[in-house]
């Protein structure tokens, strides 16, 4: 069940009380919710728009980083199981989140509770994951690679030291539970499907995005937009468009 308490894994950004669907959104590798704050705007007032906070950051600081994904993938599905009459929603997830959005829907479906769709962008598909790289010993060296490779770092950050001290802990321990990702193969999602790519994303590019044809047995659409890695920001309009239209 949907929780709206200020420590909850998953929070409400901006009510809307005329909304029909409600769309739970998993931030990339360093990020917290706080990284969906445009969206609640863009999506009004068809669409609600929470956001799922992992252990380490914003309201859960205080929390060690989840480490292994089974129990955080519980956790989550234990929030989302709809209660009573209540209606499942819809996961959105980007890059890293894409795939927790992604492991969170097969949980509910194993509980059969089928999420109202699933929305992944900027993420390869489970069976076309690449992991195993170490990752950069050094916080510098770490910073600088994925600045390069994914363009993450903000430049306020990077010129702010108290800011990066805050930001490199939480970037690691979510690059490290992505690098921990083991796909295991199972039952196909039921519920439809739409991934997202930007067509100048490097490190998931349009034709391996495509592939998460394989993982539903429900309907199933692939669409490339202008933008690199974080064109689901830089493009919201019209991503945005591409969720209410799939809702609708």
């Amino acid at each position: 069940m949907l929780q709206t308490k200020a420590t909850s894994p998953v929070g409400c950004l901006r009510p809307q009380p005329r909304a029909l669907e409600r769309l739970v959104c998993f931030a990339h590798a360093g990020g917290g919710p706080a990284v969906y704050r445009k969206w609640p705007e863009a999506l009004a007032p068809e669409v609600e728009v929470w956001a799922a906070t992992l252990p380490g950051r914003a309201m859960r600081s205080e929390e060690p980083f989840g480490a292994a994904w089974e129990p955080l993938v519980t956790s989550f599905a234990d929030q989302l199981e709809p209660a009573g009459t209540e209606a499942p929603p819809a996961l959105l997830g980007h890059s890293l989140g894409g795939l927790l959005a992604f492991e969170v829907a097969r949980e509910l479906e194993r509980r059969g509770v089928a999420p109202r769709h699933v929305f992944v962008s900027g993420c390869r598909p489970p069976h076309r994951v690449v992991t195993g790289a170490p990752l950069p010993e050094g916080d510098d060296a770490l910073v600088e690679d994925v600045d390069v490779r994914y363009g993450a770092v903000p430049p306020a950050v990077r010129a702010e030291p108290e800011l990066l001290r805050r930001f490199v802990p939480v970037l690691r321990a979510d690059l490290e539970l992505a690098a921990a990702y083991v796909w295991d193969e199972g039952e196909r999602l039921a519920c439809p499907l739409t991934a997202l790519s930007g067509m100048a994303d490097k490190t998931a590019p349009p034709r391996e995005v495509a592939h998460w044809a394989a993982h539903t047995s429900g309907p199933f659409q692939h669409l490339a937009m202008r933008g690199a890695h974080f064109f689901n920001h830089s493009e919201l309009a019209g991503v945005a468009t591409v969720i209410r239209r799939a809702l609708a």
